[in-house]
């Protein structure tokens, strides 16, 4: 399926036709000697002016709703939101979805989509018993409050997620009236396990909020009741007690008294032809629903605490952290797969690498293990590297193929995605020091790099299915659908290429396979020496692909040109790789930090969306903001700033988005579930993993080093915080915590681990433009020469030698600032 062939849909429905490198000066490198810090005397301190103390910059915010009622008396828990919530719906609200928050309920069996239609508890992309959408999605449903007279309108709309959980509360004000929601995907709990697999469920409160009664009041449910293919919906209410049916089924709620309230509890159900509706009526009906939201925040809050715990002055920064943690999450399924749920399902080779790479950073491990476990699997029972699989693993899974002995990749597996593969591999071994993966995957890596398609020239093609050609055709005035795959060859599946050679190498060399690990260095010299003839221009930048029916050159593109640092083509210390930055940020930099090109002037008011300024991908801010961040460069503070507009209300990335204002670049929503999906798609584990891990660099700097016997750690305080703390950060068999604190002009890093078995650290620390006046380690000033100062671009950073931290010997930094 092409990922973005609604572009092409889209079009025709509407019958629109459109028609030898010079090197900058090398880094300054000084050495460091500190010098003891002389105390002023009474008479010095009298005459000192104490420097006014720049105050912490938070990210803008802007206050939730208060929650009140019975289900926030009986369940007061669920006021504690986070502070990326949505309004929507109402007067003066957003109601266009490509300007409304996006949120998720699901529990790798049954899962929505919500927050970006109109009501705002409106269930979108509903699918169920599985992630896998056959034949489309579950049509919209939401609900509808009427008396004899009228259907109450929403006057201000509301919806909040409650830390550490895909639990979606939705409050909608509508005069007379009050509606709440309460919805969740039941996890871990303790009784039958149908209603994981078949069940979403909802409580919902309404609210007389006159001093009269209201009589005559209705509550239905359009669209509830649904099916599709072998698989249906049913509506199933709790509470009160009543049997639905009908193509809009409907409660008769009666007479409600002045302040008073009522509850209804539903249960959206999704089985198919080959289950029984009523053994999970039955399972419901013994059910405590109470019980069972309980227990799923149990569930989730203690998936969270897995992960990495980051806390920081900010709580927007702490909850856009742990709300992409819910976000990825709540797309894995109940198989170890992940899967993009607004408009695609499947699995696919490169939307799991954010995910991947996220999940490792912060320490999820056993789930990254399982994307490339299911992975594995997958390839095996197909026989063949493809783009994407289904969700769905036959039992019993065959054994995989000879992957020795399979032609040459071709189609949209020639080039691109699959150097992923050992990319991926590579860094889940660099994380934990364990090998026995790549061993397991060996044969199938060393295909999925020996067997893509390069030329005679070294050079390779487009896969067809990149997710950023149809925003880089915008750039450069060429059809939406131009085909990059027919006529180009592309920088991008190089730099991938050879990268990915690169790391195979290193696990073919640790498992003894030297003839392997020559022949993939020959392959990746090769390809890099093409790349570097055809694609690296003198001005200081790559070409994003070359014509071969036309010689015209185009300028550099953010999604290519930041491949070079992010996959490793690039180390950040190389004169070329300094060079390459400062040439982009130069040509293509924003005030923000961003990196973009405006839209051509063919598409400059597309759809009517104003796209002047450009389309962008949900990737494009994680990776500049790695790039930057890598090279410490000034302008990696701006892009982390610029985080709170980048991201939607909800926190959240879509796959395109509009440079102007940020929003999703969504010119279809399909409240059908059977066409094409959402265009272009939303709430993105991919986008949104690269951006989040991105962020976690910008913070921590945390990566292995090459070798993978040590790790580096950059860590940084923005925004005048005065304290950041990262607890349970894993590096190989240990876990560690991080944390940083300015006060008085004095920066104090601490590493501490329980772990007996030392850890290697290369510890790097930010100053931007301040100076050290004295630097200590373990309360000894530290002198030696090989402290120095890295500044690539004015910003200085300072280089310690190794450091070893274990349970009896900790790490303390203190840097006095002149």
């Amino acid at each position: 399926m092409n990922r973005l062939a609604c572009f092409a849909f889209f079009l025709f429905v509407l019958g629109v036709a459109f028609g030898s490198c010079s090197q900058p000066e090398q880094p300054e490198q000084e050495s460091v000697n500190a010098e003891p810090v002389t105390q002023p005397d009474a008479a010095t301190k009298e005459a000192l002016v104490e420097p006014e103390k720049p105050s912490v910059l938070l990210w803008p915010s802007t206050k939730p709703p208060a929650l009140a009622g019975d289900l926030f008396d009986e369940f007061p828990w669920l006021k504690e939101t986070s502070t990326w919530f949505s309004p929507g719906c109402g007067d003066g609200q957003p109601s266009e979805a490509r300007n409304m928050g996006d949120y998720a309920v699901g529990n790798g069996y049954s899962f929505s989509l919500t927050g970006y239609a109109c009501p705002l508890h409106t269930l979108h992309a509903m699918t169920g018993p599985t992630y896998q959408k056959d034949g489309g999605f579950f049509a919209d449903t939401w609900m509808e409050l009427r008396n004899t007279t009228q259907r109450y309108k929403v006057e201000k709309g509301y919806l909040l997620r409650v830390r550490h959980t895909p639990i979606l509360v939705t409050q909608e004000d509508m005069g007379q009236v009050s509606l709440q929601t309460v919805t969740w995907a039941p996890m871990g709990i303790s009784g039958s396990s149908l209603l994981q697999q078949h069940v979403l469920l909802r409580m919902v409160e309404i609210r007389n909020q006159t001093k009269s009664a209201l009589t005559s009041l209705k509550l239905s449910f359009p669209k509830a009741i649904d099916k599709l293919r072998s698989r249906q919906r049913s509506l199933v209410v709790l509470r009160p007690n009543v049997t639905v049916s009908g193509d809009t089924p409907e409660i008769v709620l009666g007479e409600l008294a002045a302040g008073k309230s009522v509850r209804v509890v539903l249960a959206y159900v999704m089985t198919n032809g080959e289950e029984s509706l009523s053994e999970v009526k039955q399972a419901l009906g013994s059910a405590d629903v109470g019980k069972l939201l309980v227990e799923t925040r149990d569930h989730w809050r203690a998936w969270i605490r897995k992960a990495a715990r980051l806390t920081t002055p900010d709580p927007r920064v702490n909850d856009l952290y742990t709300g992409m943690l819910v976000t990825t999450l709540v797309q894995r399924t109940y198989n170890g797969a992940i899967s993009p749920m607004s408009r695609y399902t499947n699995f696919w080779t490169r939307d799991i690498v954010g995910p991947v790479r996220f999940w490792l950073a912060v320490g999820l491990w056993d789930e990254a293990k399982g994307l490339l476990e299911f992975y594995y699997k997958a390839a095996s029972a197909k026989g063949v590297l493809a783009n994407s699989y289904s969700l769905t693993l036959p039992d019993p899974q065959p054994k995989p193929p000879d992957w020795s002995k399979l032609p040459g990749l071709q189609g949209r597996t020639a080039a691109e995605a699959p150097s992923y593969l050992s990319l991926m591999h590579s860094w889940y071994r660099l994380f934990t020091g364990e090998s026995r993966l790549s061993s397991a995957h060996y044969d199938m890596l060393l295909h999925s790099v020996l067997g893509q398609n390069i030329d005679a020239k070294g050079q390779l093609p487009f896969s067809g299915d990149e997710t950023f050609r149809s925003a880089m055709s915008m750039t450069y005035g060429l059809p939406l659908e131009h085909k990059y795959e027919d006529c180009c060859v592309s920088a991008n599946s190089s730099m991938l290429f050879v990268a990915a050679a690169e790391a195979l190498r290193q696990e073919s060399r640790l498992l003894g396979k030297d003839k392997d690990a020559e022949a993939l260095k020959q392959k990746a010299d090769v390809v890099r020496r093409a790349t570097e003839a055809f694609f690296w221009k003198k001005e200081g930048y790559y070409l994003p692909f070359l014509d071969r029916t036309q010689p015209k050159e185009h300028p550099p593109y953010p999604d290519i040109s930041t491949q070079a640092l992010w996959v490793g083509y690039h180390q950040p210390e190389q004169t070329q790789a300094l060079e390459h930055v400062r040439t982009m940020v130069e040509k293509v930099g924003k005030p923000d930090g961003m990196w973009q090109l405006p839209a051509a002037d063919s598409y400059k008011n597309y759809l009517g969306l104003g796209l002047g300024e450009g389309v962008y991908t949900g990737m494009t801010p994680g990776y500049v903001l790695s790039n930057l961040s890598k090279v410490e460069h000034p302008t990696a503070a701006d892009l982390f700033n610029a985080l709170p507009r980048i991201v939607s209300s909800s926190g959240n990335v879509a796959e395109y988005q509009v440079y102007s204002d940020h929003s999703a670049f969504q010119f279809l929503y399909d409240q059908s579930g059977r066409q094409s999906g959402d265009t272009t798609a939303r709430f993105r584990p991919w986008e949104g993993g690269i951006l989040m891990e991105a962020m976690v660099h910008f913070l921590t700097g945390f990566a292995p080093t090459a070798t993978g016997d040590s790790f580096v750690l950059v860590p940084r305080l923005p925004n005048h915080w005065p304290s950041m703390k990262w607890e349970g950060l894993r590096f190989q068999t240990s876990t560690f915590d991080l944390s940083m604190e300015e006060q008085d002009s004095v920066l104090t890093i601490k590493l501490s681990t329980s772990s007996t078995k030392p850890l290697a650290v290369q510890l790097q620390i930010p100053l931007g433009t301040k100076e050290a006046k004295s630097v200590q380690v373990n309360q000894v000033i530290f002198t030696y020469e090989k402290l120095v100062q890295w500044k690539p671009f004015g910003h200085t950073r300072l280089q310690f030698p190794t450091q070893s931290v274990s349970q009896t010997k900790p790490l303390e930094v203190s840097i006095t600032y002149k």
